[in-house]
């Protein structure tokens, strides 16, 4: 368990909804976090870590989650075969990005993105209504794929809270 506020957040919240206990070093950071509130009079989120000065918000982390979450299907979508490398479906989304970005400020207010549309636009359009800037080249876009690795994605806890946005 790492001492990231919000990965301690989700491990809690996992624990609760699959009826389990937390990880010792979550149900630690959340007995201290209330301990600060009850003897300092210190606000809940802040005792926690979850909010204060240069603390991204969880819910802007979560939404990053499911940006990513739809970039990365995209570039699933643009592989026309298996063999294709990360990096050559990176190259072949980010003009496809640019282009689409282009023509966001009109298509923003659909609830839905249109069903002819192709497959990767459709999770293009998923991402950008997370209202978190879209990487918009090929580098960008690797990064999200490294960040959203099987290995990094934090056992599917920032998955689950992104949920419920």
């Amino acid at each position: 368990m790492a001492d990231d506020p919000a990965d301690n957040l989700a491990e809690l919240f996992s624990a609760v909804c699959e009826g389990r206990l937390p990880h010792l070093l979550a149900k630690r950071w959340f007995i201290m976090g209330v301990l600060r509130v009850a003897r300092e009079g210190e606000q809940l989120d802040r005792a926690l870590g979850l909010k204060g000065d240069g603390i991204r918000t969880l819910q802007r982390r979560l939404m990053m989650v499911r940006r990513d979450r739809h970039l990365r299907a995209a570039l699933q979508a643009v592989a026309l075969t298996d063999g294709l490398s990360d990096w050559a479906r990176c190259q072949r989304l980010a003009p496809l990005v640019v282009g689409f970005m282009r023509t966001w400020r009109s298509t923003r207010r659909l609830t839905d993105p249109a069903p002819d549309w192709p497959a990767w636009k459709r999770e293009v359009f998923r991402a950008a209504q997370c209202d978190i800037p879209l990487p918009r080249t090929a580098g960008g876009l690797r990064d999200v794929l490294v960040r959203t690795s099987p290995c990094s994605l934090n056992d599917g806890k920032d998955n689950l809270l992104a949920r419920y946005l």
